[in-house]
Order: C-alpha cells, then structure tokens, then sequence
C-alpha cells in the first residue's frame, strides 16, 4: 500500500487541532506528513540494513521489517533488512512472501533472491515445517500460479553440483 491509501478523518478532531494545530484537520496536510513519515521509515530501515552489513545485530528489528513490507515505499529496503538478518523469523518471512500465490510475480521473485542471499550469508535457518513444504513443491509438479517461481524458490535448496564427473555419473 501507499500513503494514500492509509490516510482516514481523525477520530478525535478537536485534540488534534489542539496538539497539531488547524493545519491537522486538511486532508492534504496529513497526506503529506504521511508521506515525510514514510520517506523516514524508509531512510531508517536502510540505515538498518547498512548496520547489519557491518556486523551490527539488527534482529530485534525483526517486526519493524515485517511492517515494512506491508508499504510500498518501504517494501524493498525491508526485503533487504530481512535477507541481512540471522534469524528464522526474518527468512521464514521471506519465504511466505515468495511462496504465496496470489502476490504478484515481481515480488515473489524478489523474495526469493532475498532469501537466496539470506540462505547464501547465514544458511538455511527455517523451520522443518516449512522445509518440509519445499520437499512437498519439489514433489509434486505445480500447485498452480507461476510454477516458474516455485522452481526457483525449490532450487534454493538444492546441493551444488560438484562437477561434471558427477553429473555423467547421474546419467549412466
């Protein structure tokens, strides 16, 4: 969602134009100030993600991440705060989105990378529920939606080849 989209009439008018002053009641004042405080939510959430690249522990802002995926402009550098983060929750989020069917392509592929290079920086860290879905998708030929995409999300999982020996080996 945008900004746009989450701007309703202020429930309680008269405190707000006390705290706020009469400026508060316009509708495109308060589409405004929505917007600054999503153009900061963005600026802190990448300011997060270059933390943790440093080696910063950024997991305890695991559900500022997941909020973030719900707002269009913060929706990216979340993605990237969760890849960076060691934690179940944060690639067990990722998958969710890269696994659900009626999100649209582009974020599902997104997700997926994102938690490629979640699982490539701190290995595989989800749960055995969830691995156990991922044996089910390599199982079973499509679930419907874009089988492109489940493939992918499946190969994540998959062991590196180790060389062409191997590979004339499967074929004999």
């Amino acid at each position: 969602g945008t900004a746009d989209e989450f701007i309703s009439p202020p429930r309680f008018p008269e405190t707000l134009t006390r705290i706020a002053g009469p400026q508060a009641m316009d509708q495109s004042w308060r589409q405004t100030q929505a917007n600054h405080r999503l153009q900061r939510a963005r600026l802190a959430i990448d300011t997060l993600t270059q933390l943790s690249t440093l080696g910063w522990d950024v997991r305890g802002a695991l559900a500022i991440a997941q909020n973030g995926l719900r707002h269009a402009e913060t929706f990216e550098p979340s993605m990237r705060l969760l890849a960076n983060m060691p934690s179940p929750n944060a690639q067990q989020a990722l998958f969710d989105l890269a696994w659900a069917p009626d999100l649209g392509k582009n974020v599902r592929e997104m997700a997926v990378g994102a938690l490629g290079e979640s699982i490539r920086s701190h290995g595989i860290l989800l749960t055995n529920s969830t691995l156990r879905i991922i044996n089910d998708m390599y199982n079973i030929s499509s679930r419907g939606g874009d089988s492109s995409i489940d493939h992918s999300l499946v190969a994540l999982f998959r062991l590196p080849r180790q060389s062409a020996a191997a590979d004339a080996q499967e074929t004999n």
